[in-house]
């Protein structure tokens, strides 16, 4: 019995979540499995797999702690996720305008609420300091690589199939990963407009940890395709407001809220974690 359910569970993304949860907590991050959040489109509570907390006791600007919050789904695929990058540079860093960009993607929950003067903090943020540099996907697709064999009935012999079944991972994956992501943010943000005993700022970052391969399309000089494999990447993606997105569409001006997701391979996971540790250090020395 035990090794049936051991066969089982190596077939499921449940090993990767327990590995994922383990490699945080051993560099001293406090890790929840399973988190609840609310997904106000389809109007019922899910779960994603993982939030990872970190907190600092220590003053910085008018903040005397800073809580770095991941919001991590966890997905096993042999199936390649393939990202297209876009060759050019977004304009707020052709023009010099780092902080903007970092206002449109930071997720920050505070008390007292964010001023002009803690800007350059959010230049600390790995969004800006980690490679690859002012390059973010977005586009995805999942190769499926499963084929049925059929057979042909004059010939009788074997022909390949394309077979394009199960849920995309992706969408899925980022689809959760944004709405818990959010969800925490405005229970956090609507907590410390109650109860505020310290000054306190909370950077929340959604995460995909991925156990496959991953690569990044793009093409060349010449127009022709290239593919080249990636450990990590930034994805960019959004979701419309805080409400279910019918009603938002029904708006004269819904509220889209932009996102960057970082997308790290498992054997990328450690490096990505102690980049972490950096950043946090970085914003309260």
């Amino acid at each position: 019995m035990e090794k049936r359910i051991l066969e089982d569970l190596q077939q499921s993304g449940f090993p990767l979540e327990v590995r994922v949860a383990l490699a945080f907590s051993q560099k001293g991050w406090n890790v929840g499995h399973q988190a609840i959040y609310v997904d106000e489109d389809e109007r019922r509570a899910k779960y994603v797999d993982i939030l990872a907390h970190k907190g600092v006791d220590k003053s910085f600007g008018r903040f005397e702690r800073l809580t770095v919050t991941l919001v991590c789904e966890c997905k096993k695929t042999e199936n390649p996720w393939v990202f297209y990058t876009p060759p050019f540079t977004p304009l707020e860093f052709q023009f010099g305008l780092q902080q903007l960009f970092a206002l449109r993607y930071m997720k920050v929950a505070s008390f007292p609420n964010w001023g002009q003067a803690e800007l350059p903090i959010l230049l600390k943020s790995h969004y800006l300091t980690e490679e690859p540099l002012e390059r973010f996907a977005e586009a995805y697709h999942v190769s499926w690589l499963k084929e049925d064999v059929d057979r042909d009935d004059h010939q009788q012999k074997p022909s390949k199939k394309r077979k394009f079944e199960g849920p995309d991972q992706i969408s899925n994956a980022i689809n959760q990963v944004l709405k818990a992501t959010n969800h925490n943010l405005v229970s956090i943000q609507q907590l410390l407009s109650k109860v505020h005993p310290i000054a306190i700022c909370g950077l929340f970052y959604p995460v995909i940890v991925v156990d496959g391969p991953m690569y990044e399309y793009g093409l060349n000089s010449e127009g022709n395709a290239e593919l080249r494999s990636v450990s990590y990447l930034k994805c960019r993606a959004s979701i419309i407001g805080q409400e279910p997105m019918h009603a938002a569409l029904t708006k004269a001006d819904p509220t889209t809220r932009e996102f960057l997701i970082d997308i790290v391979r498992e054997q990328k996971l450690g490096e990505y974690i102690t980049s972490l540790d950096k950043e946090i250090e970085s914003i309260t020395k």
